[in-house]
């Protein structure tokens, strides 16, 4: 089973077992029978598990929403926002060797689905400018191509082995083009702006 938390009281929820559209992205590759939720008592990401996006410089979680972008890929909206409105299912690639419930180590490629648009992936179009920074937008694409993978790399010195583990600090790299997940002060419709940006900065750090 997987549950999941109420991050203002803490509350559980149990969600059952993972939905077999989460799994991977390949239907003819075999399914893990694994249990997923959120990750284990020992910090390590495990493909299968559920994470919240927080970023360090201001404390708000990478969501998305049915809302889609007025212009630009004209894709679904992601957005920065104080509240953790989106958990995000951690998928390994289509075609890779990783399977549901392997641990994912640095500079790993995942993919990213949202709980609530399973059908739907974290991703990022080179030369496809956001719509207040003219930095490359980031949507979530309800079909999948090369541009939804992401490589997990450590931002820290201070990381205790090869693993991505709970509250260390890393940059979410988009493999297509090199470039991080990042947003700033900057706003789109109300809510800080999501981006991919060129330069890792500090705008590029997170921490599940």
């Amino acid at each position: 089973m997987f549950f999941l938390v109420d991050t203002k009281s803490g509350k559980k929820e149990n969600m059952g077992m993972i939905p077999v559209s989460w799994q991977c992205d390949c239907e003819e590759e075999e399914q893990q029978c694994y249990q997923g939720g959120f990750p284990q008592e020992d910090g390590i990401i495990r493909y299968g598990d559920y994470v919240q996006f927080r970023h360090v410089q201001t404390g708000r979680f990478i969501n998305t929403n049915e809302g889609q972008y007025d212009g630009g890929s004209f894709q679904q909206h992601v957005y920065a926002s104080e509240a953790a409105e989106t958990t995000w299912v951690v998928v390994p690639p289509c075609g890779s060797d990783e399977k549901l419930g392997y641990e994912v180590g640095w500079d790993d490629e995942v993919l990213f689905k949202p709980f609530d648009f399973p059908n739907h992936r974290l991703h990022s179009s080179p030369g496809v400018e956001s719509p207040s920074s003219a930095q490359q937008e980031v949507s979530c694409f309800a079909e999948s191509d090369e541009n939804d993978n992401w490589k997990v790399v450590r931002a820290s010195d201070d990381c205790c082995d090869d693993f991505w583990r709970v509250s260390e600090q890393f940059y979410l790299v988009h493999v297509n083009s090199g470039s991080s997940l990042h947003t700033h002060e900057i706003e789109y419709c109300g809510e800080n702006e999501v981006t991919s940006f060129g330069e890792w900065d500090e705008n590029s750090i997170f921490v599940v």
